[in-house]
Formats: C-alpha cells, sequence, structure tokens
C-alpha cells in the first residue's frame, strides 16, 4: 500500500456521533460512511478494505 493511499481516504470520524447511540443508529452512521468513503475514492476504499481483509489470513 502507497503512503497516497491513506491521503485520498475518506477516514471515519468516531468523535462526531454522540457516545450513547444506540447500535442502530451506530451502523446507519457507519453505512453513510461507507457510502461516502467509497464514493470519494472508490480506489482508495476498495485497496484498503481488501488489505484490512487480508490482514486477518
Amino acid at each position: 500500500m502507497t503512503n497516497s493511499i491513506p491521503d485520498q481516504f475518506h477516514w471515519y470520524d468516531f468523535d462526531s456521533y454522540p457516545a450513547g447511540a444506540a447500535p442502530a443508529e451506530r451502523y446507519q452512521a457507519l453505512c453513510a460512511w461507507a457510502l461516502a468513503a467509497r464514493g470519494q475514492n472508490p480506489e482508495a476504499f476498495d485497496r484498503l478494505t481488501r488489505w484490512l481483509l487480508d490482514s486477518g489470513s
């Protein structure tokens, strides 16, 4: 993975949602972030996702 990929990625802001949010609200926020992140830079999102999924192998 090159250094330019993280710079192009739409990072999730954990602090933007209240700690007391219900699990369904947190899941909805995470899904909305994933859609926005992939829409901003599909290549960076797919490469980082693939890298994360492969790290568990």
